[in-house]
């Protein structure tokens, strides 16, 4: 069974800061994508493997960040990585870096992941 997940980047076009004050923006999304997959262990809790290509100092960076994300995809979905461990990778080809959408596309990969591993319905 294939359970790799994937979330695609955007771009904005027009109006980065617009919103930021209410106006609208144009965004689209790109064909880029970062792809998860997510194996169920025995020993709980998580682990990632982030084999995504990055802007140095990037993931580094927003290690913290990346790690709140999972555990509120995993609490969204339900998942309680305390009872059974599960082993994340993530890769693909989005760029992580600022203003492309890695870190939303990031929750989307894992989302379908853990969806596709545990049938839960999304």
């Amino acid at each position: 069974m294939d359970n790799k997940g994937w979330g695609y980047g955007k771009v904005i076009l027009l109006g980065e800061h617009f919103v930021v004050y209410g106006l609208p923006s144009i965004v689209s999304a790109i064909e880029m994508k970062t792809e998860a997959t997510v194996t169920p262990k025995e020993q709980p809790g998580w682990t990632l493997k982030d084999e995504r290509p990055a802007t140095p100092g990037y993931k580094e960076e927003k290690l913290e960040q990346q790690k709140d994300s999972i555990n509120r995809v995993l609490k969204a979905a339900g998942v309680d990585a305390k009872k059974g461990g599960l082993d994340i990778w993530m890769g693909g080809d989005l760029f992580a870096a600022s203003g492309v959408g890695a870190s939303a596309a990031s929750c989307a990969a894992l989302a379908r992941a853990l969806n596709l591993t545990f049938n839960l319905g999304f």
